[in-house]
């Protein structure tokens, strides 16, 4: 086996493609990130990109890092950890943390712990979920649509609300992530007939080759239990199918119960955990 660095995106996307590929809906959020990466360069300074290479060439675990953010894993054997851990830490690279699928995290988060001596917790315990056939659940009063410029200010509240109830960590404010969804016409909304725009789900930024995810899911506390989350992922799910994909992914917080059933209702199928870790 051979332990192998990258330099740029581009070539690192085409090494990796094969492997990312045989699993498209667990390797999912790799894929979406070097696809972006295709079409920003830019996006991220100091990139850690590595593979770990078989006797015949094949490239058959991967790992990335796009700082401020965690390190991201395929699944990866004890081997590819090591070589990751002995080498951040040979050219002093800090890795605040990281996040794959199914044990992957917790291996290598045990090897950063013996090897560097830090300490980790858990910090996000999630599901990745695939879906190639919308279930349609009974549907509220209202209508889904895109959302346009006028909605800025009231979706913008929405997404300070989401990342607080979520938790999840971004360099990028509520505010500018909802501007950027809106102008790329990647945010959606379910407007009520008598109470405006109630929910809403965007598609996310750099999709795969045959899937994209759905994120950005909230509704406003008093319009839940109403069937307007179900209903906008069910209808942007059918956008994405119709939009030549073969399948739609999303990440669910297994401690949301709620999300995780309506999904399942929807037609979404569970595919492997993916836990996020942080080190001390």
């Amino acid at each position: 086996m051979q332990f192998r660095r990258y330099s740029d995106s581009k070539s690192f996307y085409k090494a990796v493609l094969p492997l990312l590929l045989q699993n498209e809906a667990e390797n999912n959020l790799m894929l979406s990130i070097l696809i972006s990466l295709l079409k920003k360069p830019n996006s991220y300074q100091n990139l850690y990109l590595a593979a770990l290479v078989n006797s015949q060439g094949e490239i058959i675990q991967a790992a990335m890092m796009t700082p401020p953010h965690n390190l991201l894993l395929t699944q990866t054997s004890e081997d590819f950890i090591s070589h990751i851990i002995l080498n951040a830490l040979e050219e002093s690279i800090p890795i605040p943390g990281v996040l794959g699928p199914n044990t992957s995290g917790l291996e290598f988060s045990v090897f950063m712990r013996s090897k560097a001596g830090k300490n980790f917790h858990l910090e996000r315990a999630q599901r990745t979920f695939k879906l190639t056939k919308v279930n349609w659940p009974s549907i509220p009063e209202g209508h889904f649509r895109q959302a346009i410029e006028k909605d800025r200010d009231l979706l913008i509240q929405f997404g300070e609300r989401f990342m607080i109830e979520t938790g999840i960590p971004s360099h990028l404010t509520a505010q500018q992530q909802v501007e950027h969804l809106i102008d790329s016409g990647l945010l959606y909304v379910w407007e009520s007939e008598s109470g405006g725009i109630v929910s809403m789900a965007a598609k996310v930024y750099g999709d795969t080759p045959n899937g994209q995810r759905i994120s950005w899911v909230y509704t406003a506390p008093k319009s839940r239990g109403k069937g307007y989350a179900s209903s906008v992922v069910a209808f942007l799910s059918q956008n994405i199918l119709e939009s030549n994909k073969k399948f739609c992914f999303l990440f669910t917080d297994l401690k949301n119960p709620t999300s995780n059933k309506i999904y399942q209702l929807i037609g979404y199928k569970s595919i492997c955990d993916f836990n996020q870790y942080h080190f001390d």
